[in-house]
């Protein structure tokens, strides 16, 4: 599972959000979730998410891999590596 923590007023959110959905339409065995930091805040408290984008990599429940401001290369390269 790969959670996006985003925030709509974000400039690395808006430029890396396309690439993350072109990744989930592409990796279909792969669960993409996006979470609006300032819609679901506990969510992000409970990952310290303080930085967006920020990248949660889940695994059978449980945190694996995280990563802030990732470039495109970066995200597919985490996730092929979970």
């Amino acid at each position: 599972v790969v959670v996006y923590f985003s925030a709509t007023w974000s400039e690395p959110c808006r430029l890396i959000s396309p690439v993350f959905h072109d990744l989930a339409k592409k990796l279909t065995n792969v669960i993409f979730l996006e979470v609006d930091v300032d819609e679901i805040k506990l969510l992000a408290l409970k990952f310290n998410v303080s930085i967006m984008p920020t990248f949660v990599f889940v695994k059978e429940r449980v945190l694996v891999d995280q990563v802030s401001r990732a470039s495109k290369d970066e995200l597919e390269n985490k996730i092929e590596k979970h």
